[in-house]
């Protein structure tokens, strides 16, 4: 009986931890090439929705960085019919920020303007979460643990 029951218990938490969500925060990924050229380094937030969640990725190359929002299931909806745009709507503080990014071949990742980009890494800095809306996604941005991520981009 005892060991019945001790199974139950550790069955039951077992299911129980693999099932709690994960602490979802910026993380950072170095590839690495015998091309200089070809060697970036990408800060990333995985989303916890596989659903309706988007990943924000910026990727650093060539002295450059530029920030990606890529979805898991089905495609960014086109802006106004043209294939090749998708809005995206950030709210920072109560106050909502609309842009037009560019939709990539497959339609599954969004590549955000300068401007946009700009906005979302001043409030990050700032330790201002960044709520996104991309179609029929959404995802919070949040701070915790970005500034220490994003400078290793430089």
């Amino acid at each position: 009986m005892r060991k019945i029951a001790f199974c139950a218990l550790f069955l039951i938490l077992l299911f129980n931890s693999s099932c709690s969500p994960q602490c979802q925060q910026w993380k950072i990924a170095v590839i690495k090439s015998n091309c200089p050229c070809a060697t970036y380094t990408k800060v990333y937030l995985p989303t916890n929705n596989a659903f309706n969640g988007i990943d924000a990725v910026f990727i650093s190359c060539n002295g450059s960085v530029r920030l990606y929002f890529n979805a898991l299931t089905f495609l960014f909806v086109p802006f106004d019919d043209n294939p090749e745009c998708s809005q995206v709507t950030l709210k920072i503080n109560d106050q909502a920020h609309t842009f037009i990014a560019e939709r990539l071949e497959g339609g599954q990742s969004l590549l955000l303007s300068e401007e946009s980009t700009q906005l979302i890494v001043e409030a990050l800095l700032e330790q201002t979460s960044v709520d996104v809306t991309a179609g029929r996604y959404q995802t919070i941005l949040i701070p915790d643990n970005f500034e220490k991520t994003y400078r290793a981009l430089w």
